[in-house]
């Protein structure tokens, strides 16, 4: 038989959450610093070679023109990334404003965002009664947000999202469904890493954080994520919300 490992006393544990706490304080000062500091010369070089090549074009050739193409795609795919580090590491330095949020309404503010790319994919998307929840507004809407986008981008046909929610013990568990290209079982954790990709950028746009994003929100509010599918069979992507009544015996 293996040998079993000795379970951690409650002081460890303790200390162990402890640590893993100011190790993730350290590394979004860290990020945070290195995404504003990174921006500005960033920000230069894109616009330099916008300038260059608006001003030099009559007088450089084809395969110099194409080098300066490279430059400034390349320098507005880093400023994106930059920009979901940023945001990625606020979220962890930034207190959560909780409140009551009507997450009926920040569907409904989701879909507004989305809109030309509902348009433009001709997508149907479709909102079950959601509950009442105690949580950050704009940070549960990012969430929302990032599901949706991303079942929007990932869809070879047009796209059909449903968002819903239920109840389940002390928790509401809420789902985004689509009928996309779905994910292979042994992708299911590493999707949700920071800048993970599983496709080229050539056949599916991102900067690769919108799961991460989720997936921190997520935590942030003391719930979980995670997602069902098979590859080619669409996927559901679920998370939980703890319901505070519940929790508090009050409901």
């Amino acid at each position: 038989m293996p040998r079993q490992k000795p379970l951690r006393r409650y002081g460890e544990n303790a200390a162990l959450a402890h640590q893993l706490a100011g190790t993730r304080q350290a590394f979004d000062e860290f990020a945070t610093i290195v995404a504003h500091d990174l921006g500005a010369p960033l920000r230069s070089i894109a616009g330099f070679s916008q300038l260059l090549e608006e001003k030099c074009r009559l007088l450089l050739d084809e395969k110099t023109l194409r080098y300066i193409d490279v430059i400034s795609e390349n320098s507005r795919k880093l400023q994106a990334r930059l920009a979901g580090l940023l945001q990625y590491s606020r979220l962890g330095t930034v207190p959560l404003m909780l409140k009551a949020v009507d997450c009926q309404t920040a569907a409904r503010h989701c879909l507004e965002q989305l809109k030309d790319k509902i348009e433009e994919r001709e997508a149907l998307l479709r909102v079950g009664p959601l509950p009442q929840v105690t949580g950050d507004g704009d940070r549960l809407g990012l969430l929302l947000y990032a599901l949706c986008d991303n079942a929007l981008k990932f869809c070879a046909r047009r796209p059909e999202v449903d968002i819903m929610a239920r109840r389940s013990l002390k928790a509401w568990v809420f789902s985004v469904r689509d009928n996309g290209i779905g994910i292979a079982p042994k992708h299911h954790q590493v999707i949700f890493d920071v800048f993970r990709r599983l496709h080229p950028e050539e056949a599916y746009s991102g900067t690769g954080m919108g799961l991460a994003l989720a997936h921190r929100i997520a935590a942030l509010h003391g719930g979980m994520i995670w997602v069902e599918s098979r590859e080619g069979m669409g996927a559901t992507f679920l998370f939980t919300i703890p319901d505070a009544a519940a929790n508090t015996g009050t409901a």
